[in-house]
């Protein structure tokens, strides 16, 4: 596969033959397999505007534990694209994290590194304009595509998008119209390489029109609790950690973790509805097989 290839050669080569600069590059982390359909998705919608596409992963999580490279068997998954700009990025911060003791800031210390890692193996320009996700979110290749042709038209101006997208939770049909969320940016990658800790993401201009899908706590009762127990949030959450507690919340649409907040859940039938990428119904398959939601035609 051409893609095997190249990523052996950039491996190799020490990374001195670069384009010139003001590459595209789409940039998302992962950690499980589960994540692999939204890959899957974002490639399809996505790959056509980038220069490379990194699927970068960590050797430690953000408790600061040892974690496999779980996406390396999955290469193969890929050859679809056949494409020598998919690059998977195995990123060793094991001399980055620090140990988890209960404190918040070590959890998002960690975060931040598992974030910006993939720059000890990829090296970013300031005139590069880069495409940043977690392994959940799904960005709308026509709304991409837009964001970087406004970019590349204001070539001089120091500036970056903050993405809106839609949300669903817990199922596929669970819409939560009246969540807010934003953080995948479009942006020029000056903005974050003059940050002392940039974590590519939740800078930038909000998009006023949504631009994606979060597809948020996909999975079932027992994964949302093993979540919990490691994620950056776990300080806030968990004190959710019972499963009885998730089960009820996740039939009876409540949002546990912040109960302040609104959560008005709309039951979106149909996969080829505006909220999802239009890959969705490509991967529905493959989407259903690592959930247990299921979204009827």
């Amino acid at each position: 596969m051409k893609f095997g290839k190249n990523i052996w050669e950039f491996a190799t080569s020490g990374y001195s033959n670069f384009p010139e600069p003001g590459r595209v590059i789409f940039k998302t982390i992962v950690s499980s397999e589960a994540e692999l359909p939204y890959v899957l998705m974002n490639l399809q919608e996505n790959l056509r505007h980038c220069d490379y596409f990194l699927i970068c992963e960590a050797n430690r999580s953000v408790l600061g534990e040892p974690h496999d490279f779980v996406f390396e068997s999955l290469l193969a998954k890929f050859k679809e694209f056949d494409d020598s700009r998919i690059i998977y990025i195995k990123e060793d911060i094991s001399d980055l994290v620090v140990p988890w003791n209960n404190s918040k800031a070590n959890l998002f210390a960690n975060a931040f590194a598992i974030r910006d890692g993939f720059r000890k193996i990829f090296p970013i320009l300031p005139s590069d304009i880069v495409i940043s996700t977690d392994g959940d979110e799904v960005l709308f290749g026509k709304s991409v595509g837009k964001l970087i042709r406004r970019l590349r038209r204001r070539y001089f101006q120091r500036m970056g998008y903050q993405l809106r997208l839609n949300q669903v939770v817990y199922k596929l049909e669970y819409l939560w119209q009246n969540c807010g969320f934003r953080a995948p940016v479009v942006s020029r990658a000056e903005i974050f390489l003059n940050q002392r800790d940039p974590q590519w993401r939740d800078t930038g201009t909000s998009t006023y029109f949504k631009k994606g899908t979060h597809f948020s706590w996909i999975m079932t009762p027992e994964e949302i609790l093993e979540k919990v127990l490691s994620t950056a949030h776990r300080v806030e959450y968990e004190h959710c950690a019972d499963i009885n507690l998730i089960r009820n919340a996740f039939n009876n649409k409540i949002w546990i973790f912040q109960p302040e907040r609104p959560f008005k859940i709309i039951e979106q039938k149909n996969p080829r509805s505006r909220v999802y990428p239009r890959s969705l119904s490509q991967y529905l398959p493959l989407l259903i097989k690592y959930t247990d939601a299921f979204l009827k035609e």
